[in-house]
């Protein structure tokens, strides 16, 4: 069951996810992982679809933004190859592991955290201990602790912020609300020492630069889907 929900072996026309037994090791939350990020209901059509063909069909363009220079920031270590093979098939790039992709409406940006969860888990298929992708949407999010401490996997999962194996994917910061703010970039900061590598989205924003490149934040623009 763990190896179908890695590899996707379910169609997009059966039910969304197989239930993947919670036993605290990694490859159960990969499984669980890959199956959830993967399933998603198409807009245009009202059906289910995967993101990883539809992307494989549209890729979604990123472009790295030259004119936001990051400040310099200390991190323990560089993420693993796994890490940056995956972020780089998707366009982002550096050795920071702290990446903003900015994008509008239909941009295609929630759809890349995505697939870099799904292919990050699949990359580590049959792997005792491995780099684990974590999507939260920063609206609803308290603390990292906190949607850990809920999550249905929370044994591997902390285990792994422990061990600094965790890839934060961190969804909507545009939709947080002006007051909530600036808990939520403190709760960004925390992530971007405690995590191997953060990758967050968002509308464009002025205040993102300038909130976020001092933090050591990468931006990237993604491109409109065709």
């Amino acid at each position: 069951l763990f190896e179908r929900a890695l590899k996707s072996e379910i169609s997009a026309e059966a039910s969304f996810a197989a239930p993947i037994a919670t036993d605290g090791t990694d490859q159960a939350y990969l499984a669980a992982t890959a199956a959830d990020c993967d399933a998603v209901v198409d807009a245009a059509t009202g059906r289910a679809a995967r993101v990883s063909e539809k992307l494989a069909a549209t890729p979604i363009t990123l472009k790295a933004r030259a004119d936001i220079k990051p400040a310099p920031r200390e991190r323990e270590a560089p993420p693993p190859a796994v890490v940056t093979d995956t972020l780089a098939h998707f366009g982002i790039t550096g050795s920071s592991g702290l990446f903003v992709v900015e994008g509008g409406g239909a941009s295609g940006k929630s759809w890349v955290l995505r697939a870099v969860a799904v292919r990050l888990a699949r990359a580590q298929a049959g792997a005792e201990s491995a780099w684990l992708p974590l999507r939260l949407a920063l609206a609803s999010l308290s603390s990292i602790d906190d949607a850990i401490a809920a999550h249905d996997h929370a044994e591997a999962l902390a285990r792994a912020k422990a061990e600094r194996r965790l890839v934060l994917l961190l969804d909507g910061l545009d939709e947080v609300p002006t007051d909530a703010r600036p808990t939520t970039l403190a709760a960004v900061d925390a992530a971007a020492r405690e995590c191997v590598a953060v990758v967050l989205c968002t509308r464009p924003s002025a205040a993102n630069a300038d909130e976020l490149a001092p933090l050591g934040f990468n931006f990237f623009a993604a491109m409109p889907l065709s």
